[in-house]
């Protein structure tokens, strides 16, 4: 509901010397112009540019999304209560033959690392 007295006072430049809206208010704000005239607000329209696309809909997409969504939080959730099982398969990854035969151990691993960042510092 638009409160006309309020506009007057918050918006004086909107109103003509006789307390009306002007024309340019009228046109510019269609919800104070029908609460002026006592007549109901227009709807609001959407105005769509010329060439731009249609957009379409589709529940079956937007409940699938939804859907990912949940399942993507739950797992989220889960694994944010295990930290130790992450730590745990990582630790596991590093003992792989490939980086115990290159760094001799998983000590050698981390030395290296810490190599790389030092001279990359």
């Amino acid at each position: 509901m638009v409160d006309l007295d309020f506009e007057r006072r918050m918006n004086p430049w909107l109103f003509d010397s006789s307390g009306n809206l002007t024309d340019a208010a009228k046109k510019q704000f269609p919800d104070l112009a029908a609460a002026a005239s006592g007549t109901a607000a227009p709807a609001y329209t959407p105005s769509v540019p010329s060439g731009a696309p249609a957009v379409t809909v589709s529940v079956e997409a937007l409940t699938r999304a939804a859907t990912n969504v949940d399942t993507l939080k739950t797992k989220f959730a889960q694994a944010c209560k295990q930290p130790s099982a992450h730590v745990s398969a990582v630790d596991s990854l590093l003992e792989t033959p490939a980086t115990t035969a290159a760094n001799g151990t998983k000590q050698g691993l981390a030395d290296g690392a810490v190599m790389t960042r030092a001279i990359h510092a």
